[in-house]
């Protein structure tokens, strides 16, 4: 008598289930990780914004940014935190209408944002930057991107989007900043 083999051995299942396992494990790692990185940058873009309101806003009441002309803060050793405190308090500027914010958040990796207002015969520029993932924690020192006349070549090399972001990549790592070009 003859007996069917239908169906397969425990060995074959065993087979098939660890290597599926294997390619869900990696399709896991590939696509969790693009997934927290693409909301980090989407909340990142999304505060910016909200400060760029509020620098606007400063400027439209007073007349000004909050920084002097030639002060690129993060570039330059001098405190970062001048502008926010501008933002918030006003720093007695006649004709402010503040505060155009309550506080200034730190960026989704843990970072100062950075607030650059340079303008010089040479070039001009005003911006927000994000330090991507490897920035530094109190923004007064941004590892590259947003320095003169580097500044101005990476709004060629990297122009901006229609809301106005540049993401400028590191090419020596993983990292990148993200600049909110003001004008």
């Amino acid at each position: 008598m003859k007996t069917s083999t239908k169906g397969y051995t425990l060995v074959e299942l065993l087979i098939v289930i660890s290597i599926l396992s294997v390619i869900g494990a990696m399709a896991y790692k590939f696509y969790s990780g693009n997934f927290f990185r693409n909301n980090r940058i989407k909340e990142a873009k999304s505060q910016m914004m909200s400060l760029r309101l509020a620098l606007k806003s400063y400027l439209a009441d007073t007349d000004e940014w909050p920084v002097p002309d030639g002060f690129a803060l993060g570039i330059t050793p001098h405190d970062n935190t001048q502008w926010e405190k501008a933002l918030i308090t006003g720093d007695g500027k006649p004709n402010w209408h503040g505060p155009y914010t309550m506080a200034i958040t730190m960026d989704p990796w843990g970072h100062r944002y950075i607030y650059a207002n340079y303008n010089v015969s040479v070039s001009s520029f005003s911006a927000i930057v994000c330090q991507g993932p490897f920035g530094t924690a109190n923004g007064t020192a941004p590892h590259y991107g947003i320095a003169d006349p580097y500044a101005t070549a990476n709004k060629v090399t990297y122009p901006p989007d229609r809301q106005g972001f540049s993401i400028v990549p590191d090419i020596d790592n993983e990292d990148f900043s993200i600049i909110l070009w003001m004008e």
